[in-house]
Formats: C-alpha cells, sequence, structure tokens
C-alpha cells in the first residue's frame, strides 16, 4: 500500500511539473509571438508614416506648381496641366479619392488636389500600406493616367468613326468641289493631329516610360506596340493630309497606298490594346458625354 502511495505521489508530481514546463514553454512562445507582432506594428507605422509624408509631399509639388501657375499668366498652359493632372490623379486612384482632374480648370484641379491631401491624412496605417503597392500597380497606373488618353487618341485616329479626323474630313469634302476649301479644312486636321493628337502620343510614352516598372515584359510589351502603332498611322494620316495641298510634293505613292498603310497601322493597335487591357482585367466602357 506504501509503495502504491509513493507511486502515486511521484505520479502526481510528475504531472505537475509537466503541467508547470508546459504553461512556462507556451507563455515563452506566448510573449515571443506577442514582441514580434510588437515590432511588425511598429515596422508597419513606421513605413505608413513614411508613404503618408512622400504621398503628400508629392501632392504639395503638384500644388506649388499648380499655384506658381496661376499666379503668373492666370491658367495652366497645356503641358502644365497635363503633369499634374496625371501626378495627381495617380495618386487620387492610388489612395481611392472619389474625384479625379477630368478638365483643366482652376477650380477642379484645385478642389482634386484639396480632397486628395484630405483622404491622405485620413488613411488609416493599413490603407497606406495598401497604396504603396498600388503605386506600383501597372492596373492602377494605366486606369488613372493612360486609358482614358489613348481611348480619345484611338477615337480620333479611327478610320470607321465619322469623329476620326481624317475619316471626318473625308466625309465632310467627299463631294466638294472647291479647292480652297479643301486645301483649308486640310490644314485644319493636320494642326489638330499634329498639335493634340500625336502630342499626347508624346506625353503617353514618355509616361509609360518613367513608370514601365509598374508592368510586367509582356504588358509592356503590348503596350509599347500599341503607342508605336498610333503614331505610325498619326504621322501617315497627317502626311495623306498634306497630299490634299496642290504644292506638296509627290514621294510616289498614291492616296489609296497611304491609306491603307495607316489603316493597318492602326488596326495593330486595336488588336495590341484588346490583348493588353485583357491582361490587365480592364473592359473599356467609354464615358457618357
Amino acid at each position: 500500500m506504501k509503495h502504491l502511495r509513493k507511486q502515486l505521489i511521484a505520479a502526481i508530481g510528475f504531472i505537475l511539473l509537466f503541467g508547470l514546463f508546459g504553461c512556462s514553454s507556451e507563455n515563452i512562445v506566448s510573449n515571443t509571438n506577442s514582441k514580434e507582432v510588437s515590432k511588425e506594428s511598429v515596422k508597419d507605422k513606421k513605413e505608413a508614416k513614411q508613404i503618408k509624408n512622400e504621398l503628400l509631399s508629392k501632392v504639395a509639388e503638384a500644388e506649388k506648381d499648380n499655384q506658381v501657375a496661376i499666379k503668373k499668366r492666370g491658367y495652366l498652359e497645356a503641358e502644365e496641366y497635363v503633369l499634374i493632372r496625371n501626378k495627381i490623379n495617380f495618386i487620387a486612384e492610388a489612395t481611392k479619392t472619389a474625384k479625379k482632374i477630368d478638365m483643366n480648370d482652376n477650380d477642379t484641379v484645385k478642389e482634386v488636389i484639396n480632397k486628395t491631401k484630405a483622404k491622405i491624412k485620413s488613411m488609416s496605417n493599413r490603407e497606406l500600406l495598401k497604396s504603396k503597392g498600388n503605386l506600383q500597380s501597372g492596373k492602377v497606373f494605366y486606369t488613372a493616367v493612360v486609358m482614358e488618353e489613348l481611348h480619345q487618341v484611338m477615337k480620333t485616329l479611327d478610320f470607321n468613326d465619322s469623329e476620326g479626323e481624317l475619316s471626318g474630313f473625308l466625309l465632310v469634302n467627299d463631294d466638294s468641289t472647291d479647292t480652297k476649301q479643301i486645301i483649308e479644312s486640310a490644314k485644319t486636321s493636320v494642326n489638330n493631329l499634329q498639335d493634340y493628337t500625336l502630342a499626347s502620343l508624346v506625353d503617353l510614352s514618355k509616361e509609360v516610360k518613367d513608370h514601365e516598372k509598374n508592368f510586367n515584359k509582356e504588358e509592356l510589351k503590348f503596350l509599347n506596340s500599341v503607342l508605336r502603332n498610333l503614331q505610325s498611322s498619326g504621322e501617315k494620316q497627317v502626311q495623306i493630309l498634306k497630299q490634299f495641298n496642290v504644292v506638296s510634293l509627290n514621294d510616289g505613292t498614291t492616296l489609296e497606298d497611304n491609306l491603307d498603310s495607316a489603316n493597318i497601322d492602326f488596326e495593330d493597335a486595336q488588336k495590341a490594346l484588346s490583348k493588353f487591357e485583357t491582361k490587365l482585367g480592364i473592359d473599356y466602357v467609354e464615358p457618357e458625354v
């Protein structure tokens, strides 16, 4: 009986010892995890604060550029507007700010800048950390900076769209016998293509080059193909329109040859754009006017 009692006491002691050891281990693990979470939390807070400061600094730069231009001449010139619009809209898209800059209007630009600043200041650490990923996203950049402008260029260069520059010119002057009117109309269309459409493509190409790290190799290949083909088609359409000038030089090509070549470039751009937007999961819908 004494022997059994000793065994029972030993067993109870062993269980208590094991239990204490187990609790001690759990406490150690718990304390370790707590310290790791605490360190991670401190790290996240520090990074979030840095992101917030960087975003506010970029907005402040755009705001200063806007204020300087407005003070100097009362409005933004086209190049100034594009730079400010792109910078603010990219940040606005990345931070989920509701309003974007969509017109070169002093009040609109100022309003969006203020809304973007307010949004950044109100963001949680988690939202700020997510915005960093958004700023590295090709889809976010394309949606905010490139998409609308690029589709407008597509519309302007589209042979099958009555609002296209060249197609509109041919439609309006199809039955005209007034040589002077045709020449003047062609000059206007050339200026529109050179000053707006081709200039927009130059701006878009620069933006894409500056943010090419946002895209993978295949996405960048498709997007650059779109821009190159549109540039080529636009330049050829300018040359076609210049052929309607009575003093234009004859380079040995026919109007039909040039039309076919420009249209092939445009269609290649269409195909590349379709593949690119499919890769990004974008289904573009033209905004209602």
